[in-house]
């Protein structure tokens, strides 16, 4: 679990300033996912978006920020 956190760190999460790493424990449910929630605002609060994704997730940044600009423009 440490090797994967290093190996995020020195790579592609470098390029996000704003990040929390949620291993996941055997027996983890949907409390365990509230408790994230709650935490990643506590963290981080009045942010206007934020993303959950699983470690083997491929994200396009620049399309994720254009679909961001354009919801904020839709006014969502």
């Amino acid at each position: 679990a440490q090797a994967l956190r290093n190996t995020a760190r020195s790579t592609w999460l470098k390029h996000w300033p704003h990040v929390s790493i949620f291993l996941k424990q055997d027996g983890a449910g949907p409390l365990d996912l509230t408790l994230m929630l709650m935490y990643i605002y506590q963290m981080y609060p009045g942010k206007k978006w934020y993303l959950l994704v699983h470690d083997d997730t491929f994200i396009y940044t620049q399309n994720l920020l254009c679909e961001l600009r354009n919801n904020q423009d839709r006014g969502k």
